[in-house]
Formats: structure tokens, sequence, C-alpha cells
């Protein structure tokens, strides 16, 4: 299953969660706060610039 990493009120994670939807694919969300969130070592490891939005497929990232 595909985990989006996103933060409901950025404009790129709109985009991407509207195409998620469109395409009917099964997604889990993962909310972020972008006060803390962004720095902990377990989200630096799949997006070490610390950006949202990002996909993670089997293993496969998408930053």
């Amino acid at each position: 299953m595909i985990k989006f990493y996103h933060l409901p009120i950025s404009a790129n994670s709109r985009r991407v969660w509207i195409a998620l939807l469109e395409k009917m694919l099964a997604f889990e969300e993962v909310l972020l706060k972008l006060d803390s969130d962004q720095y902990q070592p377990e989200f630096l490891e799949l997006n070490p610039f610390h950006h949202v939005p990002v996909l993670v497929d089997d293993g496969f990232r998408v930053v």
C-alpha cells in the first residue's frame, strides 16, 4: 500500500492527494506537523530535504 506523508494545508500535498483519489489508489495517510515532524530521523531517512509531500510504495520513494 502507498504511504502518503503530507500536510493538509500544503498546496502541493493537496494536488497529490487529489490525484491519488482520482486514480482510486488505496493509500495510507501520514499527517505531519511542520513544527517538528519533518526533522525526525524516520522522516529524514525518507526525504533528506524534509519537504512534503512524500509517497512511499514498497520501498520506492517519490519526493
